[in-house]
């Protein structure tokens, strides 16, 4: 931390901004801001789990819409980097656009887990995207019915299996828990 300053760290398209107050921005907006609901996306959440009786069904039905009905939004990870242009995030136009970058995408898996009921993680990391390590947000949640926490990956579930893997950690390595829900 830096006393009395605001700095700004960008990563592989994941924007930090850091104050002494200890408040972290991500992509220009606090955690809090990021994983934000509304009604569409509770009510959306449980209809998906409407049928669902365990935690790990709920969750995977929660994993499932957020990998199909979100797109990666390249021109987005682009402009992070290059920090050339604001843009929304979090949870709320995530929903609406149906498009984001991690954040987004863990944000808005966080979003319909607490409207479900089903505690829940943001991480922050590095991820292996076919040929590197790259700065990276993901989502733990908590199945209470089998009593432990299992990783799972939204961004990629086009790209493979990233629900509880076996080998999730050969793909992704934990830095912090960012936010705990």
């Amino acid at each position: 931390m830096v006393d009395s300053k605001k700095v700004q760290v960008i990563s592989n398209g994941l924007r930090e901004n850091i104050s002494s107050n200890k408040i972290i921005y991500y992509n220009g907006i606090t955690l809090d801001e990021g994983v934000k609901s509304n009604e569409s996306i509770d009510n959306k959440a449980k209809a998906l789990v409407s049928r669902d009786s365990s935690d790990r069904e709920k969750a995977r039905s929660l994993y499932r819409w957020v990998g199909s009905n979100v797109s990666y939004d390249d021109e987005k990870a682009d402009a992070i980097m290059e920090n050339t242009s604001s843009f929304e995030s979090g949870a709320i136009p995530t929903f609406r656009d149906k498009k984001g970058i991690c954040f987004d995408y863990a944000c808005l898996y966080t979003a319909m887990c607490n409207a479900v009921g089903l505690k829940n993680r943001i991480i922050v990391g590095d991820a292996y995207n076919g040929s590197e390590f790259v700065s990276h947000a993901w989502n733990q949640v908590y199945l209470e019915d089998e009593g432990k926490w299992i990783n799972v990956d939204p961004t990629f579930y086009i790209s493979g299996n990233y629900f509880d893997s076996l080998n999730f950690e050969e793909t992704h390595k934990t830095k912090s828990i960012a936010g705990e829900f």
